[in-house]
């Protein structure tokens, strides 16, 4: 079996929705009935069942839906390991990069680079895949600005 079925999640964890932790339902080998499944990788959790590794964000929306998902499970608080149904929802991966709430190597601000030609601070975001300019800035803090109230707007209106 490749993939695990939803039968077979169910016969081996239990998982509590209000938590969103899974926990082994008999004693196999070092795994004791009731104890915590699972280990932490970058923050996300991850269960080995039959000698594969799942994310446990997906194995919840399996245990849950009596399915897998069809794409990617996004965490809504951003919270990697808050692995409770509520907090889950599908997402395509220009969803899930919307929640990016870290910037990216030694720039401090999300959505800003410097424009070496005007030697400004740029903002630019994403509207519906699209590149989207939103202006120029002395500051690189005016920048941010710009692009966090773009953003705002985007998730308000539905165009991120």
């Amino acid at each position: 079996m490749s993939t695990l079925d939803f039968i077979r999640l169910r016969e081996l964890l239990d998982y509590n929705p209000n938590s969103g932790e899974f926990v082994w339902r008999h004693t196999v080998a070092n795994r004791r009935g009731g104890d915590r499944a699972g280990s932490d990788n970058r923050g996300y959790r991850q269960i080995r069942i039959d000698r594969k590794l799942y994310q446990a964000h997906r194995l919840a929306w399996c245990y849950v839906y009596g399915s897998w998902p069809p794409d990617m499970v996004d965490h809504i608080n951003g919270i990697k390991h808050d692995n409770r149904i509520r907090n889950l929802r599908l997402a395509t991966n220009q969803e899930n990069q919307q929640n990016r709430r870290a910037p990216q190597g030694d720039n401090p601000y999300i959505g800003v680079s410097w424009h070496t030609g005007r030697q400004k601070w740029q903002a630019q975001i994403r509207l519906q895949g699209t590149p989207t300019h939103l202006g120029y800035f002395d500051l690189a803090e005016e920048a941010s600005e710009a692009y966090v109230a773009a953003k705002r707007a985007g998730h308000t209106h539905g165009t991120l």
